[in-house]
């Protein structure tokens, strides 16, 4: 085996030693110095953690190799994450922004060093609940207001809070802490968050009454006829108050009476005033009846029709007198709305060809009126279309009158008339007569339409 000589192997070590020297001046100052930074000594806040909206301040101290704290030296701070917790980069002073772990590096001449610093969320140190105590009436509410805030002080918002009623048939509260007042009595709300709570005191009494109202508000009505109206007690907020008893009077028995539940029995044409009443608070409807409808008579304007036309009714109503009774509501109707249809301002509108009943009603009376729908007439046409006839000869025109498909329709009332009776005259019939030698036009209409025919006479 090969030895290396005795004075070789002594000098080994040392060289290392110098090499490794080296190594450790390259990562300090650029090479090393006696006052070269060789790390970043960092002190921060205890445990390494803030809660949310905390400060902190984290100290770097630049150190040599001997260890000894090194002045004068600019020290640049980052965060590795802004939105948890951002940081000075010259004062080094952290500020906790959200839930989350962040890296706090300093740098210094090339050296660094880094600390992790947790944030959470400050936990609840207080709760205020606003009202403190608040007296309701029955079906009121109330919101109660609470408020968070940690030991510093500080408000704290999106946590969870619950909310309990020692009595929810007194006092019911909901999840948003709104307080609905129910039964007579007193309830304790509390309010808790982590662990924190605070109470208010809820107290519910009977409700004053406030007014009455009546339902329904009709004010007329017929002689002989029945109605049923209702009268509700209600408090200063407008709610009802079903447990106060109402008592029902008439102004004039004569003419209407009312029973203890509210029906109305309208005796003879004439005015009253119907009140009801709840203890020293009372509502009153005045009330008028008039004459009940006897008879009923409908009469259509026109009771045929062409589609798209447009008609009328005139609806009658009679008392027990015959006398005419006006001011009263009557409804139409029809049997058929795609043959005829009834508008609410009572026109009537022809939409198809057919037939249909119109019924008119008015307080239990009703009368019906038949409509029917014809075909439009588009075209009236004249055969011959020209025609020669010697002077007092005679010529019956053949007319056909036609819808918009070409039918021939019948039944419908043709006028003629001649351009020039000196030369060819026409009677109702339509027979043509020539009179003198010239020329003539025969025209024939029939609903708004008119048909030709020249008529030359040598």
């Amino acid at each position: 085996m090969h030895r290396l000589p005795y004075k070789s192997f002594r000098w080994a070590p040392a060289a290392f030693a110098l090499a490794l020297l080296a190594v450790v001046a390259a990562c300090g100052d650029n090479g090393l110095s006696p006052d070269g930074v060789a790390r970043i000594a960092l002190h921060g806040p205890a445990g390494a953690a803030l809660f949310v909206g905390d400060t902190a301040r984290i100290t770097a101290t630049p150190l040599d190799m001997g260890g000894r704290a090194i002045t004068g030296r600019a020290v640049i701070f980052s965060s590795s994450a802004p939105g948890i917790a951002e940081v000075d980069p010259a004062t080094g002073l952290v500020t906790a922004r959200t839930p989350g772990t962040v890296r706090i590096t300093a740098i210094c001449d090339g050296q660094s060093a880094w600390m992790e610093i947790r944030v959470t969320l400050a936990p609840v140190a207080s709760i205020v609940v606003t009202p403190e105590t608040r007296t309701l009436h029955p079906q009121w509410t109330v919101v109660l207001t609470v408020a968070l805030a940690d030991a510093a002080g500080r408000p704290l918002s999106g946590r969870q809070v619950d909310f309990a009623s020692t009595n929810s048939n007194v006092a019911h509260v909901d999840a948003s802490g709104v307080v609905t007042a129910g039964g007579v009595g007193t309830a304790t709300i509390t309010v808790t968050s982590e662990g924190r709570s605070d109470i208010a005191f809820i107290t519910v009494t009977p409700a004053d009454v406030f007014a009455v109202t009546i339902s329904p508000d009709q004010r007329t009505m017929s002689d002989g006829t029945l109605r049923q109206y209702q009268a509700f007690a209600r408090d200063e907020r407008g709610f009802t108050l079903g447990d106060r008893p109402i008592v029902w009077e008439t102004s004039d028995p004569s003419v209407a009476v009312v029973s203890p539940t509210g029906l109305v029995s309208a005796r003879v044409p004439g005015g009253v005033m119907i009140t009801a009443r709840s203890g020293s608070v009372a509502a009153s409807l005045p009330l008028t009846v008039r004459p009940h409808i006897e008879t009923i008579a409908v009469t259509p304007a026109k009771d045929t029709l062409r589609a798209g036309e447009f008609s009328s009714v005139e609806v009658f109503l009679a008392d027990v007198g015959g006398n005419r009774l006006v001011d009263r509501e009557v409804t139409l109707t029809s049997s058929n709305p795609a043959v005829i249809a009834v508008f609410d301002d009572g026109r009537l509108r022809a939409m198809n060809v057919g037939a249909a009943v119109v019924t008119a009603r008015s307080e239990g009376r009703t009368a019906t009126v038949g409509v029917t729908v014809i075909e439009t007439v588009v075209f009236v046409r004249l055969t011959p279309t020209f025609l020669t006839l010697q002077k007092q000869a005679t010529f019956a025109l053949t007319v056909e009158v036609l819808d918009g498909m070409g039918h021939v329709l019948t039944g419908r009332v043709v006028t003629y008339e001649s351009s020039n009776p000196n030369v060819a005259t026409i009677d109702a019939a339509g027979v043509i007569r020539a009179v003198a030698k010239g020329e003539a036009m025969i025209n024939a209409t029939c609903e708004g339409r008119t048909g030709s025919a020249r008529v030359t006479v040598p």
